[in-house]
């Protein structure tokens, strides 16, 4: 199963479905939409290169939800124009698998190829400090080797975007919800971190 199979099944099954939530404009990987002024952004991608460490297939996918409010002006102005990607947004989110995938085995095989030494040393260092062990990872819709798992992967996607991702994304749009996010610390960002302090900054002038 390669990347431009699965891109091409993402396009036929998962975004369709996102249209009636407003997402009209569309990538091989991405769908958008604007409301309001706010800039909304579904990333999807693959594994790819990092397959090896994380002990999944390179076909495998995470999928990302992110905003740029219209009380953060600047950053929504720029969305607007430059198809926005989750880690250009100021406020996003990394939504997890409902599915059981209990297959994930970090540098499971040597590499097919003898890597450069620099390469050789970084994979190593990462054998070192990661876990091995064989386990499942909520971040991940792990698609096996030959696709057979791929419909119900791509299935469970579609529902965490529409009952995960989707909710999340209007608590963005609302400035004292992400005020309230941040202070309980249910962001993935520091409450004392100059993002953060920014944010509750907008959020306080936008009231």
């Amino acid at each position: 199963m390669d990347a431009r199979t699965v891109s091409k099944r993402v396009r036929r099954i998962v975004w369709p479905l996102l249209l009636d939530y407003g997402f009209i404009s569309r990538s091989t990987w991405a769908v958008w939409r604007e409301i309001d002024g706010h800039v909304d952004v579904v990333d999807l991608k693959t594994v790819g290169r990092q397959a090896d460490a994380v002990g999944c297939t390179p076909a495998s996918l995470n999928v990302v939800v992110a905003s740029a409010p219209a009380w953060v002006s600047k950053q929504a102005e720029q969305a607007v124009a430059s198809r926005l990607r989750y880690w250009q947004a100021p406020l996003r989110w990394r939504l997890d698998k409902t599915l059981r995938q209990p297959w994930f085995r970090p540098f499971a095989e040597p590499p097919r190829h003898k890597p450069l030494p620099s390469v050789a040393a970084h994979r190593e260092g990462l054998r070192r400090v990661l876990r091995s062990d064989t386990h499942d990872r909520s971040d991940i819709w792990y698609v096996l080797d030959d696709g057979s798992n791929l419909e119900e992967v791509l299935d469970d996607i579609t529902t965490v975007i529409t009952r995960t991702g989707v909710p999340m994304l209007d608590r963005f749009h609302d400035p004292r919800s992400v005020v309230q996010m941040i202070l309980a610390d249910a962001l993935p960002m520091a409450p004392d971190s100059p993002g953060a302090r920014a944010l509750i900054e907008a959020a306080e002038t936008a009231r």
